[in-house]
């Protein structure tokens, strides 16, 4: 959903010293999904995007983990962006991780500002398909 490329998450975690990570007094990270997509990106958005989406997590978790035990951790964590309702298993994924990353006390603070909405483009043309047999 637009997010950070899992090697970019890394840079998040990368050690400049022994005992300092990269972007120390990083406190809030932002992440999120917005519309509009590419055609490609929607289309893999609804089909199967929790999968890549479960992989991304698993880094950042990693990510968030290794700052927390080097004594720089992320303290908030926000969800944002506009996200399509039809999107259930990645929302969940979504939901459910950043409450795992709070119990875990990888973050203090988690903010979910998502907007759900119900109109994206490629559930209009779905819609589309089956109103016209296609």
């Amino acid at each position: 959903h637009g997010a950070a490329h899992p090697t970019a998450l890394q840079l998040l975690a990368e050690v400049k010293s022994p005992t300092r990570v990269s972007f120390p007094a990083l406190n809030t990270l932002i992440l999120g999904a917005n519309t509009p997509y590419s055609s490609y990106q929607r289309r893999e958005i609804h089909d199967g995007e929790a999968g890549k989406a479960a992989d991304w997590w698993d880094v950042l978790m990693h990510v968030l983990a290794n700052r927390r035990q080097m004594s720089d951790p992320i303290q908030r964590l926000v969800l944002e962006g506009r996200w399509c309702f039809h999107l259930d298993a990645c929302k969940r994924l979504w939901t459910e991780r950043g409450e795992e990353c709070q119990r875990r006390s990888l973050v203090i603070e988690i903010v979910d500002s998502r907007v759900f909405f119900d109109d994206c483009f490629i559930c209009r043309q779905k819609a589309a398909r089956v109103r016209y047999g296609v």
